[in-house]
């Protein structure tokens, strides 16, 4: 405990901003990983419950489908690290609209998790990135102050 308290302000915000980057490092790195593998996943049929609407759609899209007589739900129809979905494709809302028959492909070991378009990554990758760069950064910050803190000025002296 001795060591927290020791910590200066500085030190918490990189530790900090290390614990959240890690984390969506892993999420994303999962995310990534479930639509690889959705391409080999079982399918079934599903229905459209609420329809994508025209715009930035949040929480208005849901599907609906059945796996060994269990019902699920979800509000994605593709892997993505966001909860908002850019709908400005009108084939895409005639395709996922209200009463809609969809395939759903169902990861086996885990049904509740599934896609309506296997392989597709919407920001992934970009969101790792950002946040490998991220860790990165606080992670030299932290071990590394002086020669951060050194360069960072060298760095902001080019704009000037």
């Amino acid at each position: 405990m001795d060591y927290f308290s020791s910590l200066s302000k500085y030190e918490i915000v990189n530790i900090i901003a290390q614990l959240i980057s890690l984390f969506s490092l892993i999420l994303s790195l999962k995310y990534w990983r479930y639509a690889n593998q959705s391409h080999l996943w079982p399918k079934v049929k599903g229905i459209v419950s609420r329809g994508m609407q025209f715009g930035i759609s949040n929480d208005t899209f849901l599907y609906e489908y059945e796996v060994r007589g269990k019902s699920y739900q979800r509000k994605k129809p593709f892997f993505s690290t966001t909860s908002k979905i850019i709908v400005s494709n009108k084939d895409r809302i005639e395709k996922y609209s209200q009463g809609k028959v969809v395939v759903v492909y169902y990861n086996p070991l885990n049904p509740k998790i599934s896609t309506l378009v296997p392989g597709k990554k919407q920001g992934i990758v970009n969101v790792f990135i950002l946040m490998l760069l991220i860790f990165i950064l606080t992670f030299l910050s932290f071990f590394f102050p002086a020669f951060f803190k050194e360069n960072l000025a060298k760095f902001f002296t080019l704009f000037n």
